[in-house]
């Protein structure tokens, strides 16, 4: 063999080692950012669900606090109802309205109690 035939199978040896070194590197960078960017999506996905999860508290509290309100107003509506009814005992029409405030007003306490032995335990 000529040294010039030697010469260009060593030249195109070390092009093609080269060559397969280089794309080799190119495939880990390639693979180096999936990961990268399979790691940030994991983290986005996590502060989607934290976030979705704080909108279900918010909305759990805000819900409980209409409740709490509507069951507040209406113990002091039958309340004020109870409160002034004028009871004449000989006229049985007022009785029976004063009967009928004190039955709202024990109703209304009995919601507001179950709402003081149910109340959430929020963490």
């Amino acid at each position: 063999m000529n040294t010039k035939t030697l010469t260009l199978i060593v030249i195109a040896a070390i092009i093609l080692l080269l060559g397969g070194c280089g794309c080799n590197k190119y495939n880990g960078l390639v693979q180096g950012e999936q990961a990268v960017k399979q790691s940030w999506s994991n983290v986005e996905t996590n502060y989607q669900r934290r976030t979705d999860l704080y909108n279900s508290v918010i909305k759990t509290i805000e819900g409980s606090a209409n409740f709490e309100k509507s069951t507040l107003k209406e113990v002091i509506d039958a309340r004020s109802k109870a409160t002034s009814v004028n009871v004449d005992i000989n006229d049985p029409q007022s009785l029976q309205k004063f009967q009928e405030a004190q039955g709202q007003l024990q109703g209304a306490f009995s919601r507001l109690m179950a709402v003081a032995e149910a109340y959430p335990n929020l963490k």
